[in-house]
């Protein structure tokens, strides 16, 4: 909403997102989150039925932009000017109806015939598409992604946990579709978020070590229970770290651990770290993907 390179006009839209609300009034103007962007006409929602972010936001209780980033940005201006084509640039457009599809199929609550034949699905890829020209945007400037940092990860239930072919069949769409891949940290290396481990016989036994004082032991469960932290979305990448969640791919899950203790001084070089592994089936077609793509 700062800078729109190319001088292309835009404003940042989660589509098929946000909190659902009924404006008293949907002119541009007459709301305070889209006032300062000089949108004319509709915004919330606008002649498409479509919310646009800025209703989401009072612009009038928000802090002034530092300095240094107007600066910044002002220095970009020229740059981006001479882009060609001209248009928004990689996080403008983040299509979060195609994102949830994509992942309900992949997690087995829906079909994979759905994606070409349910009906309210293909409207509202139509309808994102369509948003993207009035744009004034390139349906290939888009965000795609499978796991990002505001959601939970996507075989983040011990059902799912040790599922690798799920990730793989979302990799693939992710890949194939419009916009840019994004591969989030450690989906190449199938980690699910999970505190626990799988059994020869399918169970499941948690990983936090019982040595830990019972307060911190307890605190780390409930955490571990309640699966919604953003701790269960990132990870140590390195062995000997304390805090090593679950992976799809058994060569990572076998060093996951949650325990009380940093890291020793004798960890391996990352070309030699067990948690890089270079040899697993999500790894090799995410590289075989990325080459595909290119």
């Amino acid at each position: 909403e700062m800078l729109s390179p190319g001088g292309v006009p835009f404003a940042y839209l989660y589509l098929g997102g946000g909190p659902k609300i009924v404006p008293a009034d949907a002119a541009c103007l007459a709301n305070n989150g889209c006032m300062g962007l000089h949108l004319a006409g509709d915004c919330c929602p606008n002649s498409d039925g479509i919310h646009l972010a800025c209703c989401f936001k009072d612009r009038s209780k928000v802090k002034p932009v530092p300095r240094k980033v107007k600066d910044m940005f002002e220095k970009l201006k020229d740059q981006a000017g001479t882009l060609s084509p001209a248009g928004p640039g990689l996080p403008t457009f983040y299509p979060t109806d195609a994102h949830s599809f994509q992942r309900s199929i992949a997690q087995g609550t829906e079909k994979a015939s759905e994606w070409f034949s349910n009906r309210k699905w293909n409207e509202s890829f139509a309808a994102n598409l369509d948003l993207f020209e009035a744009q004034g945007a390139l349906a290939n400037l888009s965000w795609q992604l499978v796991d990002s940092q505001d959601i939970t990860r996507l075989l983040q239930s011990p059902q799912l946990g040790n599922q690798a072919w799920r990730l793989q069949v979302s990799l693939t769409w992710m890949f194939t579709w419009l916009g840019l891949p994004t591969v989030y940290y450690g989906l190449e290396q199938g980690l699910n978020g999970l505190c626990v481990k799988y059994t020869e016989n399918g169970t499941t036994e948690t990983i936090v070590e019982q040595r830990m004082p019972q307060d911190a032991r307890e605190s780390i469960e409930s955490l571990c229970e309640a699966g919604e932290d953003d701790a269960l979305k990132r990870q140590d990448f390195f062995s000997g770290g304390p805090w090593l969640l679950g992976s799809a791919v058994p060569e990572v899950q076998a060093h996951a651990s949650i325990t009380g203790e940093m890291m020793n001084r004798g960890a391996p070089s990352w070309c030699e770290e067990p948690l890089l592994n270079r040899d697993n089936e999500v790894y090799r077609l995410t590289r075989a993907l990325g080459r595909i793509r290119r």
